[in-house]
């Protein structure tokens, strides 16, 4: 991953589209669904193959799967050269 940043203004009812540059495949829909002081809130709209987390949730995933492999490593003997 890049560390590119694509900022962008949006009101309310508006959409961002998500897609694959190189076959133009339409990944996901953002709507700005409700904006208040501090938050907004989005829809999404994609294929249920497509995977949507908050950072937080995506990051935990990461970190349970990290440990997942090494235990496994650890009990197959694997992974140790």
């Amino acid at each position: 991953m890049t560390n590119k940043n694509l900022i962008l203004t949006r009101k309310k009812g508006e959409k961002i589209i998500v897609h694959d540059s190189s076959s133009e495949l339409e990944l996901c829909t953002i709507t700005v669904t409700q904006i208040t002081n501090k938050q907004c809130k989005l829809g999404f709209e994609a294929d249920p193959t497509i995977r949507i987390d908050r950072e937080e949730v995506y990051l935990n995933k990461e970190d349970k799967n990290a440990n997942h492999i090494s235990q496994s490593q650890k009990t197959t003997g694997k992974g140790n050269n």
